[in-house]
Parts: C-alpha cells; structure tokens; sequence
C-alpha cells in the first residue's frame, strides 16, 4: 500500500508516517510542509496525487494554534478546510482512501458525559469550525473515508520547539511556574497510540473488508475486525483536566510538582472548551480494540524521550 501523510514533520503526522514505513508492505510518502506541497493549492495537490497514485491519504497538516486561528480567520479556514477539499478531491479523482485527522474542538465542551461520535457537534471557537467544515468536505466528496476525532494530543516527535512535554519540563527544571487549567478536562492521548490506531484501522484496506487485526496495547490478543467508514472518535482511557495532565507529567518526570499552579481556560482568544472527554465504543465495537489508558501511554512517552536519564537533565 503507498500511503502519502501530510504534515510528516509534525507531532502526529511523523508519529504516522514512522509506524505505517515500518509495516510490511508500506510504502510511505511523507509530505513535510509547503517545502513538498503546498495543500492549499488546487493543481498541485491534484497533480502530485496522480503522479504519486497512492492507495491512501492521511492527512495530519493542519493550523493547530487555536488562537491563531481567532486572530487569523481565513488563514485557518483555507488550511483547515480548503486544503482538506483539496487533498479530498484528489482522493476523489484517483480513486483514493483518506484519514482525516480532525479534533475534539468540533464539539460544544457543554456535555457532562463522555462525547460519541453521535453527538451533536457545535464548535465554539474558528479553529473547531474549520475542522467541522473540512469533515462535510470529507464526506461530500468521499465513500471511503475514516475521520479521527482525536483530543489533546502529547509525544516525543514533531518539532522540540513545539513540544508540549519538552517545553513544560524545561521551564519546571529551571525553576518556572507552569499554570494549566483545572477547569478544562479532556483524554490525553498519545499521538503514537493514534498512529498505531491509524494503522490497524486501514490495514482491513489492504487485503479486503475483513482482515487480521492487532493492536499493541499490553496484550497478545488478536482480533478480526470488520472495517467501517466514517467518523471515530480515538483516545487513550481515561480522563483528566489540564492540570491533572500537567501534575502527572511532572511527577513522571521527577519535577518539583509545586511549581505547577491551577488555572483557567477562560480569557484567552479563542474559547475552550469545559469537557472534551470522548467515549471509544465505537471503535472498539468495530475493530476490537481499545487504546491503553492515558497515564501509561504518558509514562510510556517520558521514558522515551529520555527525561529521566542524566544526558536529558544535561540537555534540559
């Protein structure tokens, strides 16, 4: 299967081009920003997708910054949902697959439960609207798609300078007060659990509809599962504020836990959201899988970058 993956340099999207090149039978094409294709642009995303004739698209590049988004409509609407129409179309015209990575911002934040994909979607802010728009353009254009609703999302790739993981060690390490809201609860996820995900989910692409199945999730087990297109909400178990996250993270990594203080989504530019927590019946339903719960991927994820070790403490 040759898959193409925009947005290849950043959290996710190195996160799946990495796991799918290491799958027997991949071959991967990973896009790494205007440099390589620029998504908004009509005829180039057309040509290159008939040049490069790949079986599936997964589409990571986004304009992530919420706040930028607010301050910066248009620009967040040609990326966010413009260059998904274009990726879509191209899918469209070479008879393609595509993931579409969207976000848990689609929703009001407004539910006391966990969000379903059956849930009403109401964003409050332009960064979930643009991705609430891209997903119609999906669908319009579409049969075989999948949507991955993912939440916030933590990892050891993508670009340093952006890394939330790195960049809240360093500024606890030098001695800094880390504030992060208590009042804004969501399921951490870890961007490799995701791409793992990604990839057993489209694996049922390779062979048929009904194919092997494995997830690497502390257990052996393996399971066939029946693959359906649509909109999945995907995220390791579990639930946290932003200030739990940020707690449990500075404990993994040896930090003075004092130093993080409670805070509140309220007063930045765009609105966020009170609780994003998703529900992953679904998912497990239909590919027989579930995502470890948030704590172990996220101890998973310090272990890997290092943070414990004296080379990183050095670095830091």
């Amino acid at each position: 299967m040759r898959t193409v993956v925009t947005g290849a340099t950043g959290l996710l999207g190195e996160e799946v081009a990495d796991w799918l090149a290491g799958q027997e039978g991949h071959e991967v094409i990973g896009l790494c920003g205007r440099r390589d294709l620029d998504v908004v642009d009509t005829r180039a995303v057309v040509s290159f997708m008939r040049r490069a004739q790949p079986d599936l698209i997964v589409h990571c590049a986004a304009e992530r910054d919420m706040d930028a988004a607010e301050r910066d409509p248009k620009a967040a609407y040609m990326l966010n949902t413009f260059g998904t129409w274009n990726l879509a179309l191209a899918a469209r015209l070479c008879d393609c697959k595509m993931v579409f990575i969207s976000s848990e911002a689609v929703y009001s934040g407004e539910k006391d439960a966990p969000y379903t994909e059956s849930d009403l979607a109401a964003p409050l802010s332009v960064y979930g609207w643009s991705k609430l728009a891209a997903e119609e353009e999906v669908k319009s254009l579409l049969e075989r798609y999948f949507i991955l609703r993912v939440p916030l999302l933590f990892g050891a790739k993508g670009h340093s300078d952006n890394n939330r993981i790195l960049n809240f060690v360093r500024a606890l390490r030098s001695g800094k007060c880390v504030t992060a809201p208590i009042d804004q609860w969501t399921s951490p996820t870890y961007a490799r659990d995701v791409a793992m995900a990604i990839g057993c989910m489209t694996r049922s692409w390779a062979g048929g509809r009904r194919v092997s199945c494995c997830f690497s999730n502390g257990s052996s087990e393996r399971t066939r599962a029946q693959s359906e297109y649509g909109v999945y909400v995907v995220a390791n178990q579990g639930k946290a504020s932003r200030y739990e996250f940020a707690c449990k993270l500075a404990e993994l990594a040896s930090c003075d836990g004092s130093l993080v203080r409670p805070g509140s989504r309220e007063g930045k530019p765009a609105r966020r959201t009170k609780n994003t927590t998703l529900d992953c019946a679904r998912l497990k339903r239909d590919f027989g899988f579930a995502l470890r719960p948030w704590e172990d991927a996220l101890s998973e994820c310090v272990q890997s970058m290092g943070l414990f070790s004296q080379n990183m403490l050095r670095q830091l």
